[in-house]
């Protein structure tokens, strides 16, 4: 049975990101699917991935925050959009 480019996504992602990813990493990481700044924005509104690891502050540089590889990845693939339909041919 063919996986679902969901699973496909799921998959890849789980396989080829590190255990714990920085914030300020992922796009890299996702090859610009994700920025920061979403994942900022995200978080500032509790929309953001579940349980974010953050580091305090120190001498008033702000503190980091990572993501547990599983939590991001449930993260982006509920947020996806796919269609799964076979292409139609096209007309000529």
């Amino acid at each position: 049975m063919k996986k679902s480019k969901i699973d496909e996504m799921r998959e890849f992602l789980t396989e080829t990101l590190p255990p714990i990813i920085a914030r300020s990493e992922v796009e890299k990481l996702t090859g610009g699917l994700v920025k920061r700044s979403t994942l900022s924005s995200y978080d500032s509104k509790g929309q953001g991935v579940s349980n974010p690891i953050k580091f305090a502050s120190v001498d008033g540089v702000r503190g980091k925050v990572a993501y547990r590889r599983d939590d991001l990845v449930n993260w982006i693939i509920d947020r996806m959009l796919v269609d799964d339909t076979p292409p139609q041919p096209a007309i000529a």
